[in-house]
């Protein structure tokens, strides 16, 4: 078992020195060769000392709502701790930050109320498919096929961290939905 956290430790130290030797070595060096005039990071950092248009994806809620960042365990809240240090460079050094969600964007706003650059909301498409679907569910016939075949309880499964962003309105709606139709269920 010490061996384990031992380990884990060593890989968490290695990836954090290695996404350090990417953004202050890798990056600029790739980026002067090829005369880079603009990047996109997926992954929430972007803190590399480049001169081009810089845009990043922010999808990890902890780097800016400190109310999730107070409840996490002491081990958890040294690692965010690091990450959000990353990601105040970046802030620092971005241009545009693309969120999903208008509960991300405030957020974001404000945490970093004296920073200067745009945030856009591009929101997560299945979010959007699941609109149309969760309007459908008054009708009591949706069920109804599935409830015929069924001999035991129904079980939903959704998975997904508890965050506002993560849509579960739907599973709600969807619960509700089948408590009125007295479907047995577990969530």
């Amino acid at each position: 078992h010490r061996v384990d956290r031992r380990q884990r430790q060593m890989c968490i130290r290695d990836r954090a020195l290695y996404r350090i030797y990417l953004e202050l070595f890798v990056i600029p060096f790739l980026s002067r060769k090829h005369n880079i005039e603009s990047i996109l990071a997926f992954g929430n950092f972007l803190f590399a000392p480049i001169q081009c248009k810089k845009t990043v994806l922010l999808h990890h809620p902890y780097l800016v709502d400190d109310k999730l960042f107070k409840k996490l365990g002491h081990k958890s809240k040294f690692s965010e701790a690091l990450k959000r240090f990353a990601f105040s460079l970046t802030t620092k050094n971005t241009e545009t930050i693309v969120v999903q969600s208008n509960y991300m964007k405030r957020q974001l706003e404000t945490k970093y109320a004296n920073r200067q650059f745009l945030i856009k909301v591009i929101p997560n498409p299945i979010s959007k498919s699941f609109d149309n679907t969760v309007k459908t569910f008054n009708e009591p016939n949706l069920f109804l096929q599935r409830t015929k075949s069924m001999s035991q309880t129904l079980d939903l499964l959704y998975i997904s961290r508890f965050n506002p962003h993560k849509n579960h309105r739907f599973l709600v709606e969807v619960s509700q939905t089948l408590n009125r139709q007295n479907i047995k269920h577990r969530n």
